[in-house]
């Protein structure tokens, strides 16, 4: 009963681990595509920005100075955005790794189903066996009672032979102890 219910424990437990390790690995991978669609917009803007910085130089110089103050503005942008893109890009790199070692986690936890559930096989033959066990010795308990109740009857006769024989002998200690009385008593007239 114990050890089922170790059985039944270790089983949850490990599905427990098995459905943590599920769930955070496909909170890693959702992340991990809301990153990269991030980055894949970041350089978007960028080769937009780009675009835009190309034709305010092929436009005239009476416009130069507004456009040089909206590519400064926008080189600005551009370069907090590319910082932002490469804060993203290490933070990406950053969970990467994280994702991998979660997959090793993973993997790990894959084996160890695996071993627990070869342990849970070999418990299961053993309760088998057991139970095997148990009709072998069910089967054999009324012969064995059988024998039990000859030999409590056996007891039972030898205890009553016992006793008539104490009795005889305290009869005979009595009759001896008569003929000494009367040994002595015939002696001493």
């Amino acid at each position: 009963m114990k050890a089922k219910k170790f059985t039944l424990v270790l089983l949850f437990l490990t599905l427990t681990v098995l459905s943590v390790g599920a769930w955070k690995a496909f909170s890693d991978n959702s992340e991990l595509n809301r990153l990269k669609d991030q980055l894949a917009g970041e350089n978007g803007r960028i080769a937009e920005l780009e675009q835009v910085i190309d034709e305010a130089s092929k436009k005239t110089e009476e416009t130069l100075d507004i456009l040089t103050k909206g590519i400064a503005r926008r080189k600005e942008e551009a370069e907090t955005a590319e910082a932002s893109l490469e804060n993203k890009k290490q933070q990406l790199e950053s969970q990467q790794g994280a994702l991998s070692l979660k997959e090793d986690e993973r993997e790990k936890v894959a084996l160890d189903t695996q071993e627990t559930r070869k342990e849970i096989a070999a418990v299961k033959k053993e309760i088998e066996h057991a139970r095997g066990r148990l009709v072998t010795l069910s089967t054999s308990l009324p012969a064995m009672e059988n024998k039990i109740s000859g030999l409590t009857v056996s007891i039972g006769n030898e205890e009553q032979r016992e006793l008539e024989r104490k009795q005889a002998l305290t009869s005979y200690e009595v009759i001896t102890n008569v003929y000494k009385q009367h040994f002595t008593l015939t002696l001493s007239e």
